[in-house]
């Protein structure tokens, strides 16, 4: 089990998980979010203050049960719902070991990453809806998204982008980038690994095309560690799926980066000209 350093388990956490261990490969609890020492976040009402668990019970996923790796992706596929795993539960340390899963270094959203390929190969996973983690708003992590920050607030291994970027937030947002970049090319790696595999399948359409495009949403005016470069390696795993409007320009640009500038230039004009329509209210 994982725990962040300024989170906590309820009380009777480890004890609630052992009673539903057996047999499975993940324990998966809910968890309550607490801002200045007051609970938010305590129960789904119909608004986004739901948690990612109750996302998953409201599109229909069994809790206080077994349920498979096929159940949980056909549920996020069918909703549209991200997902991510750290700190929410218990794994099995021999499945852990067996499957030689681990956290990719120097990358932002690692629990995306190692959640996904956590419970693209589990057999069975208990969900425990009793919300045993105490997740604590700080707004001095890293994962924080206000823009309003300074140097001073980054981590040493993101400030050298400092005097690269004209601000703290933009060195942010490039660290994040090739992070994911690094993370997707692990990913697409894995995936191929697997490629037989129904539930991989499955991932592969879902998230990892949500990666790619995740990546490319985040393609940087700067690029001093020369990141977009590496795009090609991952022109091998895209060649049957779908990347969305523009999919086949995207593949083109991501088989031969030099093209990426211009694809990030058709990126912000498109997102310029949407938001400029929804604020005239000529598109919803």
């Amino acid at each position: 089990m994982f725990v962040d350093s300024d989170d906590y388990w309820v009380e009777d956490c480890l004890l609630e998980c052992m009673k539903v261990s057996d047999g499975v490969d993940v324990v998966w609890f809910d968890s309550q979010i607490i801002h200045n020492n007051n609970f938010i976040y305590e129960g789904y009402n119909g608004s986004d203050n739901a948690t990612s668990m109750e996302r998953y019970v409201q599109g229909g996923l069994p809790s206080d049960t077994i349920i498979t790796a096929m159940q949980w992706i056909d549920v996020a596929s069918t909703h549209k719902l991200t997902f991510a795993f750290a700190w929410q539960g218990m794994i099995d340390f021999a499945f852990l070991r067996h499957k030689e899963l681990m956290f990719f270094d120097n990358v932002q959203w690692e629990d995306v990453f190692f959640g996904i390929m956590l419970f693209s190969q589990v057999s069975k996973v208990y969900v425990l809806s009793k919300k045993l983690y105490c997740y604590c708003i700080n707004p001095q992590s890293t994962s924080r998204y206000n823009k309003d920050i300074q140097k001073s607030d980054l981590p040493l291994c993101m400030q050298s982008l400092c005097d690269v970027f004209s601000s703290a937030y933009e060195a942010k947002e490039y660290y994040k980038f090739q992070g994911i970049v690094r993370a997707a090319l692990a990913f697409g790696a894995f995936l191929q690994t697997h490629k037989y595999e129904p539930v991989m399948k499955q991932v592969k359409a879902y998230y990892f095309v949500g990666i790619v495009g995740w990546a490319l949403g985040l393609l940087p005016a700067k690029d001093p560690w020369r990141v977009c470069e590496q795009f090609g390696i991952l022109a091998p795993y895209i060649v049957d799926v779908n990347l969305g409007k523009l999919s086949a320009f995207k593949k083109l640009c991501i088989t031969y980066p030099v093209f990426l500038p211009l694809l990030r230039g058709i990126m912000r004009c498109y997102n310029w000209i949407k938001c400029t329509l929804a604020i005239k209210g000529v598109v919803s």
